[in-house]
């Protein structure tokens, strides 16, 4: 079995290469936010010191900070990271278990053959979990040494700014968060592989004659489940936020409720995406363009893909846009601190998958792009398709997370009426379209590329027959 699984790591180098990539990171974003965690925890000692003997700290500009503040520097830092260690969790599991599943989903006509070859269920889940295994524990090593070093760089940035500076503090605890980061990393992947086990018992060996990476998910009694129970979770929240009487309490129920929204679209992908990229995609007519009706059936034929890609993109425009609109003071240090914090390590997640979910897809397209070829498409036709397709990923999965960005919002307008006086609604537009910017150009690229080297190596393609 280990000739078998180095040798189908090497066949399929793009898409465990891409795995590895989005594993560190949600690995290196684990392990610092527990890192920071426990920073904060060690030294709540702080809350009921005398202050005489706390640190003398001073801001940006010299002024010496009371001692009662900085007091008050640890319990700070342990609610910001708290928050953001939910954030990071339930991203990082939805992408992770993307990814996972990206996995088979490309990998389901070698696996097809596997079991021609007499390999049982349990075998092909056997090898998963080994290759997943691996690819795991390459990712803590990657990411150990970089945690490390970026750690202290988050501790710096909050003292260099007014809104959440931190005093000199013991760090004895941080390797111990360093560790609960892997673990965390290491279960979310346990429980990624066992969701994809059911996966692989679809599995029939009839798709050994089918091409890979087209893959329609359905909609399962499960997952119709899972959106009723998160969907009522929201709701819940959405009424919390609605009643609260405290800024504080309103935010936090309207982040889960949008959270809860965002695991909704997620699981309810093959209804939810597909039905809106069907749907606004039928306002470009057909005979406009030849590109886009391809790129428009090839994405709804691949919603493996399409849910993957779509549902990373919402969720980082929407931590992006939601996080900054949320800002009401302080300077640009200050509001830097606060985003790193609270949305930096979970928005680096939803990139990544975004990135390397389009990434791993790459390696079928060689095989679609020579049949194009002999249907009459030329390469000019087929980057657009490229380029077509990349669109209409980054524009749904913006107006989506625009969308859950506006509701979080839109939650917290009766309490700030109550408290402020302010009941208007502030979009960071310009934020916005920074980051939708952003990200179509890196999903382009990441669309692009793949194609463009098809298209070089296409005299060394083989269509079988």
């Amino acid at each position: 079995m280990r000739h078998l699984v180095i040798s189908d790591l090497r066949h399929s180098l793009r898409i465990w290469a891409g795995s590895l990539f989005v594993l560190a990171v949600a690995q290196i974003c684990s392990m610092v936010v527990l890192g920071l965690l426990m920073v904060g925890v060690e030294n709540m000692w702080m809350l009921d010191a005398d202050p005489a003997s706390l640190p003398r700290v001073v801001d940006a500009d010299g002024t010496e900070i009371p001692p009662e503040a900085v007091a008050f520097t640890p319990g700070g830092i342990v609610s910001a990271t708290s928050v953001s260690f939910v954030i990071l969790a339930v991203v990082a599991s939805l992408t992770v278990r993307n990814v996972i599943n990206s996995i088979v989903y490309q990998r389901r006509r070698v696996m097809a053959l596997w079991q021609l070859a007499g390999m049982t269920d349990r075998q092909l889940l056997g090898i998963l979990r080994v290759q997943v295994a691996l690819l795991s524990g390459a990712a803590i090593l990657i990411a150990a040494p970089v945690a490390v070093l970026l750690t202290p760089s988050v501790l710096d940035l909050l003292r260099a700014t007014d809104l959440l500076f931190a005093p000199p503090m013991t760090t004895r605890y941080v390797f111990g968060g360093y560790a609960i980061g892997a673990a965390l990393g290491v279960l979310i992947c346990v429980l990624a592989v066992r969701g994809a086990s059911k996966e692989l018992k679809s599995l029939s060996p009839l798709e050994a004659i089918r091409s890979e990476g087209v893959r329609e998910i359905p909609m399962t009694r499960r997952r119709w489940i899972s959106v009723g129970v998160w969907g009522v979770v929201g709701i819940a929240a959405a009424v919390a936020a609605l009643s609260a009487k405290t800024l504080s309490g309103a935010s936090d129920a309207s982040l889960l409720a949008a959270l809860m929204g965002v695991v909704v679209v997620n699981v309810g992908g093959p209804v939810l995406i597909g039905g809106l990229v069907n749907g606004w995609t039928r306002l470009v007519p057909e005979h406009v363009s030849a590109s886009w009706f391809l790129a428009r059936k090839t994405l709804l034929a691949a919603t493996a893909r399409l849910v993957s890609t779509v549902g990373s993109v919402s969720t980082a425009v929407f931590l992006f846009v939601a996080m900054f609109s949320q800002q009401t003071a302080g300077g640009g240090e200050a509001q830097a601190a606060d985003f790193v914090l609270i949305a930096g390590f979970p928005l680096a997640i939803s990139i990544a998958g975004s990135i390397v979910a389009v990434f791993m897809a790459g390696q079928q397209r060689e095989r679609e792009i020579h049949l194009a070829e002999l249907a009459g498409a030329t390469p000019a036709q087929q980057t657009r398709q490229a380029v077509f397709e990349a669109v209409i990923v980054v524009v749904t999965g913006a107006a989506i997370g625009l969308a859950l960005s506006v509701v979080m919002l839109g939650l917290t307008i009766p309490t700030r009426l109550a408290v402020t006086g302010d009941g208007s609604l502030h979009v960071a537009g310009e934020y916005f379209a920074g980051i939708a910017a952003t990200l179509l150009l890196l999903n382009i690229v990441a669309t692009v590329a793949p194609t463009l080297i098809a298209q070089a190596a296409r005299d060394r393609i083989a269509v079988p027959e």
